[in-house]
């Protein structure tokens, strides 16, 4: 196959156990998917990324289309879309989840991609450490507020309601022994 229509990939990964595994293959596809399921070209394991989540195809020499359903956008050189479109000349980095995909243009006029982790790339994983990169839970606020709003809840729905709904429209009963 030609050159128009190649993807080299480069994928850097991180065991469980901490021992870095790099990945380099060439995909003779004039598309390249992107997402957490297995049937994607690039498989990111990050549940902020959708199954399917993008599409990279090559459009001619020096241009390339990114494609997100709008449900799930994903950020290129700092603005956050769902479709973007990459002048070749220069390199581009686009961010799904914690990983950063950087696109570029090879030497043979093939499009290089390099997918970097949130361990690989500092700054992928802001606000949360590696070990908590993977799992949506450091969104959440903790147990401690959510028993605490939880309670706060209950107390106004089973305690206050009936006292304020007996306030706000009192029954017969309160209006006879308020006019005698």
């Amino acid at each position: 196959m030609s050159v128009m229509g190649c993807f080299h990939v480069t994928q850097t990964m991180r065991s469980s156990d901490g021992r870095e595994m790099v990945e380099t293959r060439r995909i003779d596809k004039p598309y390249l998917t992107i997402g957490r399921a297995a049937d994607n070209d690039v498989r990111l394991a990050d549940l902020a990324a959708s199954l399917h989540h993008a599409t990279i195809r090559h459009m001619d020499v020096g241009r390339i289309v990114v494609q997100a359903s709008p449900d799930h956008p994903f950020e290129i050189d700092g603005r956050r879309t769902s479709d973007a479109e990459i002048d070749m000349r220069r390199e581009a980095m686009i961010r799904i989840g914690f990983h950063v995909i950087v696109v570029r243009r090879a030497d043979d006029d093939s499009i290089a991609i390099t997918v970097s982790g949130p361990r690989e790339y500092s700054g992928a994983a802001v606000g949360c450490g590696d070990d908590r990169a993977f799992a949506l839970g450091w969104v959440l606020p903790g147990r401690r507020l959510l028993m605490l709003a939880s309670m706060a809840i209950v107390f106004i729905l089973l305690l206050a309601g009936p006292a304020l709904t007996d306030y706000v429209m009192p029954s017969k009963a309160s209006a006879e022994r308020a006019a005698n």
